[in-house]
């Protein structure tokens, strides 16, 4: 495993960084479970513990995905009405909860510190006037080129990035936390860094650069 500090240089050598939002630059994983719970707490404890299971292990995906599999497992009407019904009660509840939990050790730093110097770019699988709306609350809106959302998937958000930067595929490097940010970055063959949880010691069993990972973006 590469020193943290080392991994923090390659970070800074690059000219543009792709960041994930949710356990990457806040700490906002679990904020997330905790209003899946809330939406679905009448439901059975196997299911809640099921769908809890899931979120966490399908981090980037997009809560409309995800409430279209837990209103499956569900005992309520799995419809494109009840979708939408539950996103809003989701967007409601979770909002503020995102904006007062706490960054990632050193996120907003760096982020503050490298933003005129480095081009950044906000990839979430969090819809596209939500995030817009929680950066902006942050004021950390800009310090990225542009803040993607859902509809958008991170694999589009790539090739978009890509085809409208002047830098090379050498010159990114996307900082992630779950498979679908992972795969976007190998498909377009651009180096990542997996960034774990400081209480967490074992990596994802897709997680092949074993030595590529950072838990906190604390310089020194």
């Amino acid at each position: 495993m590469k020193d943290r500090i080392e991994i923090l240089e390659k970070i800074k050598r690059k000219k543009s960084v792709i960041w994930d939002f949710d356990g990457v630059i806040k700490d906002s994983v679990d904020i997330k479970g905790k209003v899946f719970n809330k939406l679905f707490i009448d439901q059975e404890q196997n299911i809640k513990d099921k769908i809890l299971n899931h979120h966490k292990e399908n981090g980037g995906v997009s809560r409309y995905n995800k409430l279209r599999i837990y209103l499956k497992w569900s005992s309520f009407e799995n419809s494109n009405e009840n979708i939408n019904l539950y996103a809003s009660k989701f967007s409601k509840l979770v909002i503020k909860e995102v904006i007062n939990s706490s960054y990632i050790e050193g996120a907003k730093d760096y982020l503050k510190n490298n933003f005129k110097r480095q081009n950044f770019y906000l990839v979430s699988a969090t819809p596209q006037e939500e995030i817009s709306k929680i950066t902006k609350e942050l004021y950390i809106f800009n310090f990225f080129i542009k803040v993607f959302g859902y509809p958008f998937t991170k694999e589009n958000c790539f090739k978009s990035i890509l085809e409208n930067s002047i830098h090379k595929k050498k010159d990114f490097i996307v900082i992630g936390d779950s498979l679908t940010e992972y795969k976007a970055a190998k498909k377009y063959n651009l180096d990542f860094i997996l960034r774990i949880d400081k209480s967490k010691d074992n990596l994802p069993e897709w997680y092949i650069e074993k030595d590529q990972i950072i838990k906190n973006f604390l310089v020194g």
